[in-house]
């Protein structure tokens, strides 16, 4: 039961939205959009280490849309058609950053946050052509290529396969950051490809590059 106050439909959406602890969105087979509400994480700092359990973003991910996800798989497999998921890569461009930001510090390591990155590196070292990296790197801080005033198209173009070797690294190890990827891989969805540039709003663009991966349920 919701108790609503004011009768206008912005106090009642207000309150709904007050009440989520987790939703997900699914249009027939497809399903996205997995999110957690109104959630305090706890620390084991916080309180005597005997009684406090650790929760963690991934945790509450898991723990809060698993069971959605479940329901939405079912009513996914009643069209007939292969379930699947689109996962957001929230954090993207920040994780890219910081792996690359580790890497010119010292520049001589033979190990790095990223094995991808560090691939691209070893490449642009052997054939001298600094494209893909300089084009990564453009997307991930949003700050122009040498001899370039925007991060456009060109820069999209250029850095594509870089990125989503990179965006796939990300889906499949950061659990912590990527955790509606690490959702759909916990429930048995099977990464298939990275959709380039899937959503251009000018948020997500800043954090993940506009890549998103798209899951297979087997």
């Amino acid at each position: 039961t919701i108790g609503v106050n004011d009768d206008s439909d912005a106090s009642l959406e207000s309150t709904i939205q007050a009440s989520k602890l987790a939703s997900l969105r699914a249009h027939r087979n497809i399903i996205f959009g997995a999110r957690v509400y109104n959630v305090t994480t706890t620390d084991a700092d916080d309180e005597d280490d005997s009684t406090t359990t650790m929760t963690t973003p991934l945790n509450l991910m898991t723990g809060g849309c698993k069971r959605l996800l479940n329901v939405a798989l079912n009513d996914a497999a009643e069209y007939g058609e292969q379930p699947q998921a689109i996962a957001a890569l929230y954090g993207l461009c920040d994780w890219v950053s910081t792996c690359i930001h580790e890497m010119e510090r010292e520049p001589n390591a033979d190990q790095c946050s990223s094995e991808a990155l560090l691939h691209i590196i070893q490449e642009q070292e052997k054939t001298g052509d600094s494209t893909t990296y300089e084009a990564i790197k453009a997307i991930a801080t949003g700050i122009p290529r040498p001899g370039h005033s925007v991060v456009g198209v060109g820069t999209f173009r250029d850095g594509q396969k870089g990125w989503e070797t990179l965006a796939t690294e990300y889906a499949m190890t950061q659990d912590g950051l990527a955790q509606e990827a690490a959702l759909y891989r916990m429930c048995g969805g099977e990464l298939t490809n990275v959709e380039h540039l899937a959503d251009r709003s000018e948020d997500y663009i800043r954090s993940a590059g506009g890549a998103m991966v798209r899951f297979y349920f087997l």
